[in-house]
């Protein structure tokens, strides 16, 4: 009878092998055997096998493992092995062949694996995109003699896929939105392909301290995750005060519909007290590019996604403190290739450096990003939507444009490759205005309440003070729930 060999080549998302991976085959239900990585190449670990039913778990750093059951059938006239999965193909299973060593009774059956540190959330899990409409602001965004934007509605239908996939280290929860044009497109490839999918990668703000400890799985974090990525109007936990206009709800895979160059939407989910944590240099974030590149092919059922096929174009940005975690990256310029090729829009949804040294963050973040944007700006792009002029102080040379003046202190500049709308508190409050005639009444109630509770605990509780306090809240949170809309309809690279 021929004889079988196992060989397991095992590999990370860029297409590279694994050293030192944990390797092991067991036969028929009984005998577990290690393999050890061949002498002859990199990440391949090998050994000969007798029987019809193979177990293969493959373990590698901080990746999920790997197991795969496997089927041998071997034949005498012509001498032949045969192998098919077991149980089906796992998402971390890449290829299966059988074939000759070149010796007349010797055979390979050669599994290859992509260890990752993504797999599918549990299946009880799901969400759904809901259709709605969004404002689509023209050109100029600011009304030039009262407090408002020039915008007409955009009805988008949200069309599309979402996934959500855990991750090994925090962040581990990763929600995922695909137009459906992507979707469509991945679906018809065949299991070779060079397809570079385009990303748009958000950073949430720092979970507070009151967020629960069951993370990524509690009711909380999946909360968080459709209030910016779908469309739910639960309340925010972190405020004392209503949703006035419905901002909470981000909508951000509808606003990842606008325009006509559809890219991936990824909305890390952080935790309590691990917040984004490991990802925090350009090679992370490359790595997990590429992961979820993989990732959706096999959950489209593409069997053999082409490993060495770069990942496309990608945008980065942060809603309010969250740009500290982009500021991460910035820090930490660790992977050229991403940092020169991949990285091409950041986008700033009123960021917010908070706490003693926030100055400072904001000029060093500022100056990194100019050193990137200036290093390419022909196909590079920034747009800083803010309520702090500060920014416009550092960005608005290399953002260029002329600025026009808007109501209360309002101003924006549009140049070739950027966007900066600076919109102060003043700017909102008058806004506000406009869409509810008892805004003020309810504005003083709110604050009154609020500054009777603080009194009880001894804290600063001057109504006026606490009203700035509400508007900017109530401003801040409207800024990535429609200013995306307006970032994606410039967005320069293509899918």
């Amino acid at each position: 009878m021929p004889i079988p060999y196992i060989m397991i080549r095992v590999r990370d998302a860029f297409g590279l092998p694994v050293r030192n991976a944990k390797v092991s085959v067991t036969l028929n239900d009984k005998d577990e055997f290690t393999l050890h990585e061949s002498n002859d190449a990199q990440g391949v670990y090998e050994q000969q096998v007798f029987g019809p039913k193979l177990t293969v778990k493959v373990s590698a750093g901080d990746c999920f493992r790997l197991t795969q059951d496997l089927t041998l059938t071997q034949s005498l006239t012509p001498p032949a092995v045969t192998s098919a999965f077991s149980g089906g193909q796992q998402e971390s299973s890449h290829y299966l062949s059988s074939y000759s060593r070149g010796e007349s009774t010797n055979f390979n059956v050669e599994l290859q694996v992509v260890m990752s540190h993504l797999r599918n959330f549990p299946s009880t899990i799901t969400r759904n995109l809901l259709p709605n409409s969004i404002p689509h602001f023209g050109a100029p965004i600011l009304l030039s003699g009262a407090a408002g934007f020039n915008v007409t509605e955009a009805s988008l239908s949200g069309q599309g896929q979402v996934f959500l996939a855990e991750r090994s280290q925090a962040p581990k929860m990763i929600a995922i939105f695909v137009p459906q044009s992507l979707v469509d497109k991945i679906k018809a490839l065949k299991s070779e392909n060079t397809l570079q999918l385009p990303f748009h990668v958000m950073f949430h703000p720092s979970i507070p301290p009151e967020y629960p400890e069951d993370y990524p799985f509690g009711q909380k974090y999946l909360d968080l995750m459709d209030r910016y990525l779908l469309s739910n109007n639960a309340p925010h936990p972190a405020y004392p005060f209503n949703d006035r206009f419905g901002f909470f709800s981000k909508f951000l895979a509808l606003q990842s519909n606008a325009g006509s160059k559809p890219c991936v939407m990824v909305l890390p989910i952080g935790g309590r007290d691990e917040q984004m944590g490991t990802l925090n240099t350009m090679s992370a974030m490359h790595l997990l590019l590429h992961e979820i590149r993989y990732f959706l092919l096999r959950q489209l059922n593409v069997k053999r996604p082409l490993l060495d096929a770069n990942v496309g174009a990608a945008a980065v940005s942060g809603f309010s403190a969250g740009i500290r975690f982009a500021g991460a990256l910035f820090a930490n310029p660790n992977d050229t290739f991403f940092y020169n090729k991949v990285l091409k829009e950041v986008y700033s949804f009123d960021g917010s450096f908070v706490g003693p040294g926030g100055d400072t963050e904001l000029s060093n973040f500022c100056d990194a990003v100019k050193r990137w944007f200036r290093g390419g700006a022909e196909d590079r792009a920034l747009r800083v939507y803010t309520t702090n002029g500060a920014w416009g102080t550092h960005l608005s040379s290399v953002i260029g444009g002329t600025p026009t003046q808007g109501a209360n202190g309002s101003s924006e500049a549009h140049g070739p490759n950027g966007s900066m709308v600076i919109m102060p508190t003043a700017f909102w409050r008058a806004f506000f205005n406009t869409l509810d005639a008892d805004f003020e009444t309810k504005l003083t109630n709110e604050a009154n309440l609020i500054a009777a509770e603080r009194r009880k605990q001894n804290k600063p509780a001057n109504p006026e003070n606490i009203k700035g306090e509400i508007v900017w809240s109530h401003a801040h949170q409207f800024i990535p729930a429609k200013f995306l809309e307006h970032a994606k309809y410039l967005q320069k690279f293509e899918p």
